[in-house]
């Protein structure tokens, strides 16, 4: 049951002299496969896994941390761990510029994350050579599309518990699953 394409890029490794093409392909796209055994080429467990497979398992990892992850939790300790502070007004509000930076600097990766995920998903059967962000597009087919939809999950996350945060240090209730507000348990 595999798709054309690796049964294309398996008949060209086994062939004669397709190693040294195969090599040249993927230098093309910018993936670097020594030459040698196996054992040369860095591996992951991700390395086993088909590209579905892997997106598969990042959207499940997503939606995890989306529903069980205890963001409120998290930001009430940390906000209680700096109550004593926040009773003074200018250390309240640096600590609100920082935690905003903070959000914002956050936003901006994951903006950046989330335009390539929706730009690799509308070239999926096109031209991928005019994918942009080479850096990211090598580090996408390293991981088999898990890292990219991954890592811009758990930006959601931080910018979850930054907004809670933000809001414990203003003071405002904050609720989720477990009922908790800004400086108390129910």
């Amino acid at each position: 049951w595999f798709d054309p394409v690796c049964c294309s890029v398996h008949r060209r490794a086994k062939a004669k002299n397709g190693g040294s093409d195969l090599r040249r392909a993927l230098d093309d796209i910018g993936v670097a496969l020594p030459p040698g055994r196996r054992k040369a080429t860095s591996t992951s467990m991700l390395t086993a896994l088909v590209e579905e497979e892997s997106k598969a398992l990042a959207h499940q990892f997503n939606e995890v941390c989306a529903t069980m992850f205890p963001v409120a939790e998290m930001a009430n300790t940390v906000a209680q761990q700096h109550e004593y502070h926040a009773r003074n007004a200018v250390f309240r509000d640096h600590r609100q510029r920082d935690i905003q930076g903070a959000l914002n600097l956050t936003n901006e990766l994951r903006s950046v994350m989330e335009r390539y995920i929706a730009v690799e998903e509308e070239h999926q059967n096109k031209d991928n050579d005019r994918l942009p962000m080479t850096g990211i597009r090598q580090f996408s087919l390293i991981t088999h599309s898990f890292g990219v939809p991954t890592i811009s999950g758990v930006l959601a996350l931080f910018q979850n518990y930054l907004t809670a945060l933000l809001k414990c240090t203003g003071g405002v209730p904050i609720r989720d699953d477990h009922a908790l507000h800004c400086g108390q348990m129910r």
